[in-house]
């Protein structure tokens, strides 16, 4: 560990002060996902250009037997310091880019956030590439000018989440110019989402953005966001044309090679970002294989559980196409369609057909899962009320594998094979399985009723409040309350319409109650003036002043 001030200029140290409510720093964990997945080779050298993440600095040292850290900010060079002091293998290099001199090559070059350095991007890459080895790579992650988010929020004082104006950005077009004109002739592209800074996916041209997993790109917003659309909303518009759409993704993560280009063979890369950090994993997909590691330490106990129901669905002759070795879970790439999507494709002409393959699935489930089940059900584990004598009538398992919905099925050759199989509790009601199916199938319901789809799977009226309870404890158990609630911060323009309204309802309501008050308290003033002038025209009467003299004698007496 060093940290090299020789290239170092007091004049030069300019940097603004980072907002630690800022929506980056409050889930700066989120930060490597960026790099985390890269199969960086053994005993590599890298040169962090631009490093402003403890994080990222300390995921790298991981990776390589040595890196060399370059910042323009002594206060970010200290701060990688302090959070790196265990880590042998790295120099922090605090200086100008263009000042720094360098006495050797390195395997590996990463960028991330070119946007922030006040160099042009083609200088940048040039600078690197005088360091590069003969087959290095540049890892570049910058934002993209062009991006929805740049265009889909703004703040509540009306400021925008994100001016470009005056700002080192580029578009697609303009980056891969800049790469041809540093003298670099061969790339890949990746598309990271929400951006490099959130990644909770990354797509690829071989493996991009499609409305089936769309759902993987997540949004965090601050409090007082104000939102034109939804991100996804506009990709699935934009979907259409993939090439129209590649353009307005809000980041890009490029490989940039000195020499030929080497295929990783990875296709996506996503992360469980929502969840507890005990149950995050990542998910990298491969040509051949689909590969499931801990995000971290505390994720290490999830994987171990993912190996057991993997050995649960052998024993109950459950078809799987997941395996695993010591550290991750490995899947066969299956490229054919999910029995989600079948379901789909199915029901818009052959309604018929689509329930005899949800007959068949409910059969298959309940052949492998039948049990009988020992011990506390599920709804007293979650203290969950219920009428002892409704669920006396429902089936349990005990082997509660409650995720075998349609979207992690495949189906083959009339046999289905499912993945992806995360959870079990035990003494489950085999319905909570079909119920989970239904709700994340929403879409059938356009061509089967809600109704017929419950009649399907003998799931009665009375027992949907009862397993949306359920599901409610167990969604509680297993995500990030903070990331759940920045996912869901913001709101729409009609949702500010219907505010607005609302808000002149009521100050219209208010209106006529203080209008109201207003008449009833002139017409108390005036009945009060009233009794007053008969009490001063009683007083002044013969009668009063007599009867006044007769209340004195009295008193005497």
């Amino acid at each position: 560990m060093k940290l090299n001030l020789d290239f170092y200029n007091e004049n030069d140290n300019k940097v603004e002060e980072t907002n630690k409510e800022n929506i980056e720093n409050i889930f700066s964990d989120f930060k490597v996902n960026i790099i985390s997945w890269y199969p960086f080779k053994t005993n590599s050298k890298i040169l962090e250009i631009g490093a402003d993440s403890a994080e990222i600095t300390a995921e790298l040292c991981q990776k390589a037997e040595k890196i060399i850290s370059i910042t323009s900010s002594k206060k970010i060079g200290q701060e990688i310091l302090n959070n790196n002091e265990d880590k042998k293998n790295l120099e922090i290099i605090v200086g100008n880019l263009e000042d720094i001199k360098l006495n050797e090559k390195f395997d590996y070059i990463t960028i991330i956030g070119a946007e922030k350095l006040n160099i042009k991007l083609k200088k940048i890459l040039e600078y690197s590439k005088k360091f590069l080895n003969e087959n290095g790579i540049i890892l570049l992650a910058i934002d993209n000018k062009l991006g929805v988010k740049y265009f889909s929020t703004l703040k509540e004082n009306g400021e925008k989440i994100t001016n470009l104006l005056g700002k080192n950005c580029y578009s697609l077009n303009d980056i891969e110019n800049e790469i041809k004109n540093a003298g670099f002739e061969n790339k890949k592209i990746y598309y990271p989402l929400t951006d490099y800074k959130m990644t909770n996916v990354i797509f690829t041209d071989d493996f991009f953005i499609s409305k089936s997993n769309l759902s993987r790109n997540i949004d965090f917003n601050e409090k007082n966001t104000i939102k034109f659309y939804e991100q996804n909303d506009l990709f699935e518009e934009l979907l259409a044309e993939k090439e129209v759409c590649k353009y307005f993704i809000n980041s890009f993560f490029f490989e940039i090679f000195s020499g030929e280009v080497t295929d990783n063979n990875i296709k996506m890369i996503s992360y469980s970002n929502m969840r507890k950090k005990e149950y995050r994993i990542k998910t990298i997909v491969t040509n051949k294989y689909v590969y499931k590691y801990p995000m971290n330490s505390d994720s290490e106990e999830h994987i171990y559980r993912i190996k057991e129901n993997i050995d649960l669905m052998r024993k109950k002759q459950i078809n799987t196409v997941d395996s695993y070795d010591n550290e991750k879970i490995i899947s066969t790439y299956v490229s054919e369609k999910n029995f989600a999507q079948i379901l789909m494709d199915t029901v818009k002409d052959n309604k018929e057909e689509t329930i005899e393959l949800l007959k068949k699935y409910k059969t298959d489930i309940l052949e492998k899962l039948k049990s009988d089940v020992k011990g506390i059900n599920i709804f007293d584990k979650y203290n969950i009320e219920y009428d002892k004598d409704r669920v006396k009538k429902l089936e349990f398992t005990q082997y509660g594998l409650w995720d075998l919905i349609f979207q992690n099925c495949f189906y083959i050759k009339k046999k289905f094979y499912f993945y992806d199989q995360e959870w079990r509790l035990e003494n489950i009601p085999i319905v909570f399985i079909f119920y989970r199916a239904i709700k994340y199938l929403n879409k059938i319901k356009k061509y089967i009723s809600t109704k017929e789809l419950y009649a399907i799977f003998d799931i009665n009226d009375e027992d949907i409040e009862l397993l949306d309870k359920l599901d409610d404890k167990i969604q509680e158990e297993i995500r990030d309350e903070i990331a759940w609630e920045y996912n869901k911060n913001g709101k729409s323009v009609e949702q500010i319409k219907i505010d607005q309204l609302t808000s002149n309802h009521r100050i219209n309501l208010l209106s006529i109650d203080i209008e109201n008050n207003k008449n009833e308290i002139i017409c108390l003033k005036n009945e009060n003036n009233s009794l007053k002038a008969e009490i001063i025209a009683m007083k002044n009467s013969k009668t009063w002043k007599i009867a006044e003299i007769i209340r004195k004698i009295k008193k005497r007496k």
